[in-house]
């Protein structure tokens, strides 16, 4: 059996009634935020083997249940999970009913019906001043457009133990090197707070900063953040009006023969035979513009590491391009390369006891970690890096520029040194 998904653990093999809709019905009221929610800020994080762990720990996250509208919500929770037993056996369902039942795939039914009879779930209601909690239990009728409020068992992906350097900060702006492997924003839903940048900022005491653009988990290099309202706006501004210069540096297999290559295949969004949302090159795409700038260096291995200029902001748009034109970067699966192993998690001594004192009964996190520590499943691994790295960040109008180290790949022996 694979891993659960991020807010109860990491992720897992995906059957029929595990859809794209339950995420789509979650995450969209479970937003990625740049403020660390109360229920994490006494969880301390700790480092064993390479890796940096946080307990589990439970938070209250927000969601639809208008698909249910109508119903008993216990009935609907009762179908959901008879449905998930019958899905085991080969069985058959209608669109309607999988569109009902798909805001319980993600966490599991027995959960619901724990949280349901302990108080664990509340109903909102618009009062004249602020908004009232109602506790619901599995008699209640669910309404149009009812929001809930749902307590989770949230078991946050490990991150390599390394640190965030500051490049740049004064009173307005901050600008650090982003170490691959960590995500940009905090998200419970994701299975990241503490372990996000944000998070590990707050920690080395910079409260309350707002990242101006996002980040790919597997890449590394120049992230800007703003501490105060005014500052996010100018820097968003500069980028959504296209008033700054964004230079990448990438590690190819092979690479142009020359600088100045540019590449303008349109760029549209899909999803792979995995479900993940990818890019791929279309003619109904948009416009994307990628430019090689220069070959920063020939490696021995036959590989290069290019200077790329961005100068259009699709989504995996260096990534879609180069190996479009023949040139994957270097361990990324997704777009054409071949992946290295990364290391291997829930290994040592104290990550393994930190899953056995904190099982939560019908948690399906738990229950894989548990399966991981005592041998039965494999263990999962640290999310992989790409030679992809966000070099400089340069925002004229501000008189602001960020440039962050070269990576150790981009640092290797060249072809002129044999």
């Amino acid at each position: 059996m694979g891993r659960p998904m991020g807010f109860l653990g990491e992720r897992a093999g995906r059957p029929r009634w595990c859809g794209v809709i339950s995420l789509l019905i979650f995450c969209a009221v479970c937003v990625p935020c740049a403020v660390l929610p109360p229920s994490v800020q006494g969880v301390s994080v700790f480092r064993e083997e390479g890796a940096l762990y946080v307990p589990p720990y439970e938070h209250e996250v927000r969601m639809k249940i208008r698909s249910i509208s109508g119903q008993r919500i216990g009935d609907a929770v009762l179908r959901a999970k008879h449905a998930q037993q019958e899905d085991q056996e080969g069985s058959q369902e209608n669109q309607e009913e999988r569109e009902q039942r798909s805001i319980f795939e993600a966490i599991s039914p027995n959960w619901w019906l724990d949280q349901l009879r302990s108080g664990g779930v509340r109903v909102e209601r618009n009062g004249w001043q602020e908004v009232k909690l109602i506790p619901i239990d599995e008699d209640y009728v669910v309404q149009e457009d009812d929001r809930v409020r749902l307590v989770i068992h949230v078991h946050e992906r490990a991150a390599p133990d390394v640190e965030i350097p500051i490049i740049y900060e004064d009173e307005n702006y901050l600008a650090v090197c982003k170490p691959a492997g960590f995500d940009v924003f905090a998200n419970p839903s994701g299975g990241c707070v503490k372990l996000s940048v944000v998070g590990i900022l707050e920690s080395m005491g910079y409260v309350d900063v707002l990242p101006a653009h996002r980040i790919d988990k597997p890449v590394s290099g120049v992230l800007c953040l703003a501490r105060n309202k005014k500052a996010i706006s100018r820097l968003q501004r500069c980028i959504k009006a296209r008033k700054v210069k964004k230079t990448y540096l990438a590690r190819t297999r092979g690479g142009p023969n020359s600088s100045g290559h540019r590449i303008t295949a349109p760029l549209s969004i899909t999803t792979d035979e995995r479900g993940r949302r990818i890019a791929e090159v279309s003619e109904e795409g948009k416009k994307a513009e990628t430019v090689v700038a220069d070959v920063l260096r020939r490696h021995k291995d036959g590989t290069s590491t290019l200077v790329i200029q961005l100068l259009s902001g699709r989504y995996h748009q260096i990534r879609c391009h180069l190996n479009h034109m023949g040139w994957p970067i270097v361990n990324d699966a997704v777009y054409g390369g071949v992946a290295e192993l990364s290391p291997e998690l829930y290994t040592g001594p104290r990550a393994q006891e930190m899953i056995r004192q904190n099982m939560r009964k019908h948690c399906l996190s738990c229950a894989y970690y548990s399966r991981v520590v005592d041998g039965e499943d494999p263990p999962p691994r640290l999310d992989p890096k790409i030679c992809l790295h966000s070099w400089r960040y340069e925002f004229p109008s501000l008189n602001l520029h960020f440039e962050a180290p070269l990576p150790s790949w981009a640092q290797e022996s060249t072809t002129e040194d044999a």
